[in-house]
Formats: C-alpha cells, sequence, structure tokens
C-alpha cells in the first residue's frame, strides 16, 4: 500500500521546503507562520529514510515554491544551497516548476529557485506574482541569466510564463544607465539590441506552446516570438509602469503561424489598438480574451469602445471564443453596449462566434424590451452556445431575445424569475431546441408563489422545450431561494416527461 500510494501523495510538492528536507543536511525551520529558514546542517538520515526519500523525489512531477503558509524563505547561503541540491539526484520526473508568490519581497529569489530545479524534464514554469497589479522587480543581469539557463537546460519547455509583469523599465529598453551596476554599462546599443541580448536564446524553444510574456519583450522580441512554430496560446501583459510600449513596430509577415488563442492583460489604449491590428492577420487565430482596464485611464471611456475598440474587433473573423472584460479589478460601472448601435452588432456579427463572455459588460435594457432587439439576431449569432453576461439583468419577459439564438445551449445572466412574461413571445415554434442550461449569476432573484410555477415552466419550456435544468448561484443565496429553484426545475422535468 505505501509504494501504491507515496507516488500519487508526492506527485505535486507545495512548499519547496517539503521536497528540500528529503534531502541530507538541510534544516527546515519555521521562523513565523508565513516565514521558513533554509539552512545547511548536518543531520543524521537512517538508510530506510533514504530509501523513501528515493521513493518520493522520484515522483515528483511538480514543485509549488510558495503556499499561503510558506509566503517566504530565509536563506543564508544561496550558493551553498544550491550547490548542496546540485549535488544530489533532482526528481528524474520533474515536469513544471510554478514559482507564483504574493509580494515583491521575493522577486530577487525566483531567478534562484529556477537555477536550482532547471533540468531536461522540465517542460512547464511559471515565474509570476499573484497580482498584476503588484510589478515584479527583477534586474538585468537576473533576467539574462534565466532565460539563457533555460535554454540550455530546458529546452523542451512547453509552456513558459516568464515575469510577466516585469517593471524594472531599464531605462525603458534604451542605453542601460539606472537600472545596471557600473561593471554593467558597457553594454552598448538601443533597447532592440539589449532586448534581443535578453530574449534571443527563446528561438531555441521549438516546442513551446504557451508563452506568458509583457509587451516591452514582445515588442523587441516579434520576429523570434512570431517564427516559433508551435506557439498556439500568447498572453500579453503590462501594468502602468509599462505604458506604451508598442510605438509602430509590426510582426514580420507569415507570423504567428500557429497561434489559436490571445489573451491581453493591458492598461494601455495604443497597446490595445496595436494588438488588434496584428491578430487580423494571425490566420489560426480563434480564441480572444481580453481584459482591458478601462478605469486606468481617462481617454478609455465607453466612447473608445464603440468608435475604435468594437470596430478593430469586427476585423476578427476568425474569432470563435470571445471574453473581455473591461473594468480591471476596480469593479466600478460595467462598460454599457446597445444592442441599437450598429457598430456593436456589426463588429460582433463579424466574427465566427460560438462563445461569448461578456464579463462587467451589459446591453442597454430599453433595447432588451423590444420583441426583436435586431430581427437578424439568430442569422447574426447563429453559431452561438454558450453565451456569458453575468452583469446583464434580465427579466422573465425578456427571454424570448435570447431564445432566438439557434443554437444557443447555455446562458448566464442576472435573473429576475417571475410570473410576469406576456402571453406572447412570437415564436411560430421553438428555435433554440439545443439549448441545455439557463443559469442565474449573482443577485439573481426568483419571485414565485407555488401556484405560479406551472406557468411559468409551461412559459420557459416554449422557448426551450430541451432544457435541463435552471442553475442558481448556491453560494450567495437563503435556503427559501433554492427551494423555489428546485421546485422550478422539478416542474420543468414534470412537464418533459412523456405522456402514458
Amino acid at each position: 500500500m505505501f509504494y501504491a500510494v507515496a507516488p500519487v501523495v508526492w506527485k505535486c510538492v507545495e512548499g519547496v521546503h517539503n521536497f528540500l528536507c528529503l534531502l541530507p543536511d538541510i534544516k527546515v525551520a519555521s521562523d513565523s507562520y508565513e516565514i521558513i529558514g533554509l539552512i545547511l546542517s548536518p543531520r543524521n538520515i537512517t538508510p530506510s529514510q533514504q530509501s523513501r526519500s528515493r521513493l518520493y523525489i522520484s515522483s515528483i512531477k511538480r514543485i509549488k515554491i510558495y503556499t499561503e503558509r510558506a509566503q517566504y524563505y530565509q536563506v543564508m547561503d544561496w550558493k551553498a544551497l544550491i550547490s548542496h541540491v546540485w549535488s544530489h539526484p533532482l526528481p528524474p520526473k520533474l515536469q513544471e516548476l510554478d514559482l507564483t508568490h504574493g509580494g515583491r519581497r521575493n522577486d530577487v529569489y525566483q531567478p534562484l529557485w529556477i537555477k536550482m530545479f532547471a533540468c531536461n524534464s522540465l517542460v512547464e514554469v511559471h515565474a509570476a506574482v499573484n497580482s498584476r497589479r503588484v510589478g515584479c522587480e527583477i534586474n538585468y543581469r537576473d533576467l539574462v541569466e534565466t532565460v539563457e539557463l533555460l535554454s540550455r537546460k530546458s529546452p523542451d519547455i512547453r509552456k513558459l510564463a516568464l515575469f510577466p509583469w516585469f517593471v524594472r523599465r531599464l531605462a525603458a529598453w534604451n542605453p542601460v544607465v539606472a537600472s545596471l551596476s557600473p561593471a554593467d554599462q558597457s553594454y552598448p546599443g538601443d533597447g532592440t539590441n539589449i532586448a534581443e541580448q535578453i530574449f534571443q536564446p527563446l528561438a531555441s524553444f521549438s516546442r513551446l506552446r504557451d508563452l506568458t510574456c509583457n509587451s516591452y519583450m514582445l515588442r523587441y522580441t516579434l520576429g523570434i516570438i512570431g517564427s516559433l512554430p508551435q506557439l498556439e496560446h500568447l498572453t500579453v501583459c503590462n501594468t502602468r509602469q509599462m505604458h506604451g510600449a508598442f510605438g509602430d513596430v509590426a510582426p514580420p509577415s507569415e507570423s504567428f503561424s500557429a497561434l489559436s488563442h490571445l489573451t491581453l492583460y493591458l492598461q494601455s489604449q495604443v497597446e490595445v489598438e496595436a494588438l488588434l491590428r496584428w491578430a487580423s492577420a494571425f490566420p489560426r487565430l480563434g480564441t480572444l480574451e481580453m481584459y482591458i482596464d478601462l478605469t486606468q485611464w481617462v481617454f478609455m471611456e465607453d466612447a473608445w469602445a464603440f468608435t475604435t475598440l468594437f470596430p478593430l474587433l469586427g476585423r476578427l473573423s476568425s474569432i470563435q471564443h470571445f471574453y473581455i472584460n473591461p473594468s480591471g479589478a476596480k469593479h466600478e460601472s460595467p462598460l454599457i453596449l446597445s444592442f441599437g448601435d450598429q457598430i456593436v452588432v456589426d463588429s460582433l456579427a463579424s466574427m465566427s462566434l460560438k462563445t461569448i463572455r461578456l464579463d462587467w459588460t451589459m446591453f442597454a435594457l430599453p433595447i432588451l424590451d423590444l420583441v426583436e432587439p435586431f430581427p437578424d439576431l439568430k442569422s447574426r449569432w447563429a453559431h452561438v452556445t454558450y453565451l456569458y453576461m453575468p452583469m446583464q439583468p434580465i427579466s422573465t419577459h425578456q427571454l424570448p431575445c435570447f431564445a432566438a439564438l439557434p443554437n444557443l445551449e447555455h446562458l448566464v445572466v442576472i435573473l429576475a424569475i417571475s410570473n410576469h412574461f406576456g402571453s406572447e413571445h412570437h415564436f411560430d415554434k421553438p428555435i433554440a431546441v439545443a439549448f441545455q442550461v439557463l443559469e442565474g449569476s449573482i443577485d439573481s432573484i426568483i419571485s414565485l408563489k407555488p401556484e405560479e410555477m406551472d406557468a411559468t415552466a409551461r412559459f420557459i419550456l416554449s422557448l426551450w422545450p430541451n432544457i435541463s435544468r435552471i442553475v442558481w448561484p448556491v453560494k450567495y443565496y437563503v435556503e427559501s431561494q433554492l427551494n423555489l429553484v428546485r421546485l422550478l426545475n422539478e416542474r420543468l422535468a414534470t412537464l418533459q416527461e412523456p405522456c402514458t
């Protein structure tokens, strides 16, 4: 039993001290709740302990350096610790190294952990902070050495997030004066040359499929990153300190030939526009996720969304899966779209959309009160199967607007279910026969009396005859609301039963 369970238990190690304590002569001391000290200290290990340690180490596939209980490690002598670890075999099956952490005091040590664990079996490295609001302070020399080290020791990397929130700007990537020590200031050339020196080894990652980088890295390595033959998912990040990185650069022709998924965490209008213009030339791009913080910039108001953002989106005809969150982390007021705005309608309709996720975004309610918000909705979003609008309030009488989507299977909105749904929904027969799930997001409410269940269920079935369930956000609701949803689901199921 022990030998069967050990590989499962030790497959993922959370807290690097739990791995290091398997090695001889390393002492782990808890100095406080969040701080763990690591020192070299002779200690006796019995043969049976050595045998168990070898078994545990041979089972490790993933190491997560930090945990909630281990937020920071105090190491008295990093050089000695790394040398000591290297004097023993690393986990032969180690594939993933996760250095996600919660604060800047760990930044300087991330390259050292990577140096310690870089090995031929490693295929995934995630070096980042938990919050994209917190910049990452990595100096130039460590950045150069880390990229070069991984290119030598871990050439088969498939997924790489390398300091994406890096804000040590190296004098805005111009001659490095402010950020380097005097001995390092001999590096010649402009920002392009410096960045090429840092990131040129990325060209050797021929198996890289998923890359998370920042906008400065991307600007100066477009040719390198764009030529990676297997790159499928690119995530581009920036912070306010990195505003306006792209300038007038553009990727070489025939770049990003395998890219199918683009994720943007951007706080700059200019960079959003640049990336979307580039994306129109990416031949296989099918998924676009956008986290664009409109709250950070005075000039990025709703008008920009209508005049610039959506027209650019309209050029991305290959997009099948689209997600946008325009609020950042502040969650102030949603971006209000209007079904009556032809620019928005045309832009979304020009994509080949199957999945739409509009987070912190809503359509104007007066438009939804119309019987047909726009008459050709069912043809414009004919292939949409999943529609996620968690900020959109929808009453029962407005559900026919979404029942017009012929292939819709799952709808997420703020539901207000009542018996006020009118007597007509203007469908000769149900259109969305594939529809399965009607889901209420936070702030949904159901106001039904027991005697109103039957009529409401029949109305819903007239829209979606094959609906399987109504889903409610359990975490935020009292038992009485959940009971009403349960009763409505039971009535739906009863009415769907074949007559005998």
